[in-house]
């Protein structure tokens, strides 16, 4: 989850222009590989973040390469009129069909015996493939960033605030169950196992640096 989240779940949070969830639920454990081996974190993992009108929900399994899709890796946009999946070889846009959409009043599908246009609610957008030139464009990027001073388009925090949402996931699922955060403390709410596995607890004479 710290691996693959922070390379994936910043498109979610900065795409629905968002920070830190109010909620988090994981659930997961060693299913793929031998549960003795040296990874601490689970190889299949289901999360759910809960923000105001939506939730972010996250869906590995280690070593299987066709996911949702039929893609490896990527994040899904799900909305009334269409889907945006977006990957880091390039975007699509697959849109919702009339007849399996909410139509207004209400009905349901498929037990309502009504006849329904099925039309699409918007135009497809066939696959668009990127340039390749990712870590081309963040090198100009920082170098841009130094001669103007500004920050560059990924700067720090945005790396720090996804690592913090992957490290969510994998202490909700450790301690075995769900936990509120609070964004202005910068941690769990009542639940003092999560709160220990927020930083790092370093054996002797290691200790974290102080600034």
């Amino acid at each position: 989850m710290a691996d693959w989240g922070v390379h994936l779940l910043d498109y979610a949070m900065k795409g629905m222009n968002v920070g830190l969830p109010s909620y988090v639920y994981g659930a997961g454990g060693k299913y793929g590989y031998p549960p003795d081996d040296a990874m601490e974190t689970p190889d299949t993992l289901m999360v759910t973040y809960k923000y105001p009108g939506f939730n972010i929900i996250w869906d590995h399994a280690c070593g299987i390469g066709t996911g949702l899709f039929g893609l490896r890796e990527g994040v899904a946009f799900l909305g009334e009129n269409g889907t945006l999946i977006l990957t880091r070889n390039g975007w699509e846009v697959v849109p919702e069909q009339a007849v399996n959409s909410r139509n207004y009043p209400p009905y349901c599908y498929p037990c309502d015996d009504e006849k329904r246009p099925n039309t699409l609610r918007m135009e497809a957008v066939e696959k668009r493939k990127g340039q390749g030139k990712g870590l081309y464009l963040h090198a100009g990027n920082m170098l841009d960033s130094i001669r103007s001073r500004k920050l560059p388009n990924a700067d720090v925090a945005i790396g720090a605030e996804v690592a913090i949402l992957s490290h969510m996931a994998n202490i909700s699922c450790r301690v075995g169950s769900a936990l509120d955060w609070d964004i202005k403390a910068g941690k769990f709410i009542g639940c003092d196992e999560a709160n220990s596995l927020i930083k790092a607890n370093y054996r002797t004479p290691w200790k974290l640096p102080k600034i």
